[in-house]
């Protein structure tokens, strides 16, 4: 690594952690405010940011795995909400797949712009997380890709209780995030033991259900298979699709090794990362 990229990396970290900061001690009032600010001054202040110069190649492949866990729960006439649409790639790749509505929601209108060849049934929005400003029952599929870990931790019942409202009768909301047993994922990886940018907490499957369930979704799944042995056989997806109870028991003795290298093999061999959830209502 040169010492240009360790300084880009430097530069990134500094501000994205205190950033970080300024979300979480936010009131909930402003944080809606404080979070767009901090998103759009974060992408402002580091052009060089992975979201900025996001490579095709990176894309396919996160386009790839999205495909073989979740499109299936999409159908020909689907009502879709993608929350965190970044670039919107998910959800324009969505909304060649279906007739129903398909609307991806940001905090960052700097990542999210519209494109000349948008579908007509496409509709893009800057929006909170925590507060869908959507009439109830809107939509059968909600789907979100590395959001989770960006929200602030006290407001993720709030969130799930806002996608349950969105979501009709039996639909489902499907989303994956990166583990905290593994972490941390975002810039402070270099730096830190714990998250301490943007990804303002990183959760495990044993928090996450647990929040789920409180606020009324039932029959959490998750895929305990690799994405690339689903993609050869479909069978494999309900084969390898499994209650995400299952995981917890070995997740709770894995978070208490002290070893990180032990602990991310054993996270991996126990397909507890990264985390994959599909939850009904």
């Amino acid at each position: 690594m040169t010492r240009e990229i360790d300084e880009h990396i430097r530069q990134h970290y500094m501000l994205e952690k205190n950033l970080a900061q300024r979300i979480l001690k936010s009131a909930r009032e402003d944080r809606t405010r404080v979070a767009i600010e901090a998103y759009d001054e974060l992408f402002s202040s580091i052009p060089w940011h992975p979201l900025l110069n996001f490579p095709q190649e990176k894309e396919q492949r996160r386009l790839a795995e999205q495909r073989i866990f979740f499109e299936h729960l999409v159908g020909p006439d689907s009502d879709i909400l993608d929350i965190g649409a970044g670039t919107g790639y998910w959800i324009r790749y969505l909304a060649g797949k279906t007739t129903g509505r398909c609307v991806g929601v940001d905090v960052s209108e700097i990542i999210l712009t519209r494109r000349p060849d948008d579908p007509p049934n496409l509709e893009l929005y800057i929006a909170d997380a925590t507060e869908l400003r959507f009439p109830a029952d809107s939509f059968d599929v909600v789907f979100s890709s590395q959001l989770i870990e960006h929200l602030h931790p006290d407001d993720i019942e709030r969130h799930f209780a806002s996608v349950w409202r969105v979501l009709r009768e039996k639909g489902v909301y499907a989303f994956d995030t990166p583990s905290r047993l593994d972490g941390p994922h975002d810039v402070s990886k270099y730096f830190d033991e714990v998250a301490t940018g943007f990804h303002l907490k990183e959760w495990t499957y044993r928090e996450l259900v647990s929040h789920l369930v409180k606020v009324g979704f039932r029959k959490i799944h998750t895929m305990v298979l690799p994405w690339r042995m689903v993609e050869r056989l479909s069978l494999f997806r309900t084969l390898g699709t499994v209650p995400a109870g299952v995981l917890i028991p070995a997740e709770r003795v894995i978070e208490n090794i002290r070893h990180k290298r032990l602990r991310c093999m054993l996270c991996k061999l126990f397909r507890i990362i990264p985390i994959y959830l599909i939850a009904q209502k």
